[in-house]
């Protein structure tokens, strides 16, 4: 490269002692190189074009259109931003008193924005947690992508045609999907649609499952109830919903009921797990893993964990339990499985325990002291490495890291007069925010995930239309 560049010196230098033999003031223009001698046909790239007899020069242009930020530097160096242009190779001219010189097919225009086509599955639920894939051209590790607006989690390069990513909180109805590298977006204009959530809660006073609209705020109805002599419900605390059933922890009848997910008024439950095989006794905490096709119940008065199949009915034996002095458990309340560890909330702790431990097992590490602030919690909920607690008699919410143990203080507390809290019984949490039911204030309140402090709720549901008389468990689908 050096001889030709050398070779192309000569040339012009050849060429300009020709021409000054009969013009005693020649005006040549010689542009030798450009680096880098590529970039995005959106333009944007910041480039060195080198030669010789720059000064004074007046413009620049690359595939026919003008440079900006051009600033000559020296006789021999231009600085300048590529504009838009076609993917290609692209002549790159500088002028000078109306000479020009031009370096042939010098840069070439690359198509580096990343195009999304399609997503799978092109729907989901409004809380978010819906894990999608992206296929499209030119993705590259980094990328990002936006949901309606808001940012997907969880977001993985594949390959150039490939991401995947979970969904954020949304709205129902379409939504775009964008992607961006490196400043470069493009849009599958509404290429996701939101379906419409709920927010499913079991209220004790009533013995009652109330669901409102996601959205909901204020004193509103339930969209849907279930109540009545053949529910069988008798003080309902947990709560977990798959995409076709509604689970609960049936305190005071020691029985785990199945309902259809569109069960309303007093419907009799799909199934029941009661008798004393179960080891159930004042079950508090429920949690479904849908994957395993497993239940998970905490047993207040029976200080243990137990696990059926997804499908078991009647007086069946669980098929592992945790118990025993080694474990800890005293009066567990909510549990919450993530990353194949159980976290149970008690008294005074956080236990976490590996979820295929069975018998008198060790937790894995437990979170306890006073600096911890824990003061009988109800119900535990974990996502992005956090745990967030429910702190009935300290009225607030509480949020710790997964991997904390010990006397640790929580990494932000939400609580105080402006959040409307009250004996905070049940937490539950999407992408983008927290939802809270507290048994003192009969309400469920609404806040960003990132809340801290004594913050007022983005909103609440609260007063005489909702029903609510001490809503123990919340859940959100």
């Amino acid at each position: 490269m050096f001889r030709s560049l050398c070779a192309n010196l000569l040339l012009v230098l050849s060429s300009v002692l020709a021409y000054s033999c009969i013009n005693t003031n020649p005006v040549v223009v010689f542009v030798a190189s450009i680096s880098p001698d590529n970039g995005s046909d959106n333009g944007g790239t910041a480039v060195t074009i080198t030669g010789l007899n720059f000064t004074d020069a007046s413009g620049v242009t690359i595939g026919g259109a003008a440079a900006t930020s051009v600033v000559v530097v020296d006789a021999t160096t231009i600085t300048a931003v590529t504009p838009a242009g076609s993917a290609g190779t692209a002549d790159i001219v500088v002028t000078k008193s109306g000479v020009t010189g031009t370096l042939a097919d010098g840069f070439t225009f690359a198509d580096y924005t990343p195009h999304p086509a399609s997503i799978s599955p092109s729907n989901g639920p409004e809380i978010g947690f819906t894990a999608v894939t992206i296929t499209g051209t030119n993705f590259a590790s980094g990328a990002t992508v936006t949901i309606g607006g808001v940012a997907a989690t969880d977001v993985n390069f594949v390959n150039s045609t490939t991401l995947t990513a979970v969904t954020p909180t949304g709205s129902a109805g379409a939504a775009d999907v964008a992607v961006t590298y490196s400043g470069e977006s493009d849009t599958l204009d509404d290429g996701f649609s939101y379906d419409a959530s709920s927010i499913y809660t079991t209220v004790w006073g009533s013995d009652s499952l109330r669901v409102f609209g996601f959205h909901d705020d204020g004193d509103v109805a339930p969209g849907q109830t279930v109540v009545g002599g053949a529910t069988t419900l008798n003080d309902p605390v947990g709560i977990y919903v798959t995409d076709d059933e509604i689970f609960i922890a049936n305190f005071s009848a020691d029985t785990v009921l199945v309902f259809s997910k569109t069960a309303a008024g007093n419907t009799a439950p799909l199934r029941t797990i009661s008798g004393g095989s179960t080891g159930i006794n004042n079950p508090t905490g429920i949690y479904v893993d849908t994957d395993a096709e497993e239940i998970y119940v905490a047993n207040h008065d029976a200080q243990s964990i137990t696990v059926f199949d997804l499908n078991d009915t009647g007086n069946v034996a669980p098929k592992r339990s945790i118990s025993g002095g080694a474990t800890g458990l005293s009066s567990p309340e909510g549990l919450f499985v993530y990353e194949n560890e159980i976290y149970i909330c008690q008294a005074q702790s956080i236990r976490v325990f590996d979820t295929s431990d069975n018998g008198n097992v060790a937790p894995n590490r437990v979170i306890t002291g006073a600096s911890t602030g824990i003061n009988f919690p109800q119900a535990v909920f974990v996502i992005n490495d956090e745990i967030y607690i429910a702190n009935l008699l300290s009225s607030n919410v509480l949020v710790f890291a997964t991997n904390d143990s010990g006397d640790v203080a929580p990494a932000r507390t939400i609580g105080g007069g402006s959040t409307q809290l009250g004996f905070t019984q049940a937490v539950f949490c999407t992408p983008g925010e927290i939802f809270v039911a507290s048994d003192g204030a009969n309400n469920v309140a609404v806040f960003p995930i990132d809340a801290s402090g004594d913050v007022a709720p983005s909103r609440v549901i609260s007063g005489g239309s909702t029903g609510f008389s001490q809503p123990e468990g919340i859940f959100v689908k």
